[in-house]
């Protein structure tokens, strides 16, 4: 949130979009010294998806580092399929 109370998501999408590549560059390049705090990645998930409403662009970055797994995030497949994501 800003000091105005809206979502950073939806005030700069670009910027959300941008911040998300460079999270999922960092997941593939570092994702053993990450390994240790991968299931907290992938619980973030869920909310990433939910502050991305109406920005198709992030919501098909979450979505596809989501399905993907990779990097840090792979062995935490049961974790992500006990998550649900909203309007998906």
């Amino acid at each position: 949130m800003n000091d105005t109370g809206t979502s950073c998501h939806a005030a700069h999408p670009a910027r959300a979009a941008q911040a998300f590549s460079l999270l999922n560059l960092v997941i593939e390049r570092c994702s053993e010294t990450l390994r240790p705090h991968a299931l907290e990645l992938a619980a973030a998930m869920p909310d990433m998806w939910g502050r991305a409403e109406g920005q198709s662009l992030l919501r098909i970055q979450v979505g596809l580092r989501w399905k993907r797994g990779g990097g840090c995030l792979d062995g935490t497949e049961q974790a992500r399929d006990t998550v649900v994501f909203e309007d998906a």
